[in-house]
């Protein structure tokens, strides 16, 4: 029971990193046009999890059986810093599979400042698979017509990896390039 708890826990909180990364990368990204770069940091959770009944998983692993599939939904908090600093909240909706991969999909909602200068809110859209190993890579990008303040026009895209921490923390590097 204790791993199966562990596996959900750290399924949120990978799914968390990757938003936080997301957003990041969103702000971060106003003054470059051309190619991809470091954009923020950052550190999530703890996620709250919310899942529906899994009953077929393995009693040794705490992993769905082969041909089976737990879902679930969680959301958490976001910090960021860098060149995109602030905060935000995501929600997402996740898969666990039998090979201990966790893929999610995410919403984000991001208040704060970018490069010192420019602020206000967007959402931030993002997908993320988590390897057995507590790594995940995503893509992310910023929902337009959603904006406010300077923000308001933002648009922009890229890419996260990170990493679940023992504690089911989770830290992130996002890359990509924002214009508004």
């Amino acid at each position: 029971m204790h791993r199966i708890l562990f596996r959900r826990g750290v399924i949120g909180l990978v799914l968390a990193a990757g938003l936080v990364g997301s957003a990041i990368a969103h702000a971060a990204t106003q003054s470059s046009a051309h190619g991809s770069r470091l954009l923020a940091t950052s550190t999530s959770g703890p996620d709250t999890i919310n899942e529906r009944p899994c009953p077929n998983l393995e009693n040794e692993t705490g992993l769905p059986k082969p041909g089976t599939v737990c879902i679930g939904t969680g959301d958490g908090p976001q910090h960021y810093k860098g060149r995109m600093r602030g905060t935000s909240h995501y929600t997402y909706g996740w898969a666990l599979n039998s090979h201990g991969e966790f893929e999610a999909e995410f919403a984000e909602s991001f208040r704060g400042h970018v490069d010192g200068s420019v602020s206000g809110r967007m959402v931030i859209r993002s997908t993320s698979l988590t390897a057995p190993d507590l790594t995940f890579v995503g893509r992310w990008t910023i929902v337009p017509g959603f904006g406010g303040g300077d923000l308001r026009n933002a648009r922009g895209g890229g890419t996260f990896k990170g990493r679940i921490l023992a504690d089911l923390s989770a830290t992130g590097k996002t890359m990509g390039r924002i214009t508004c």
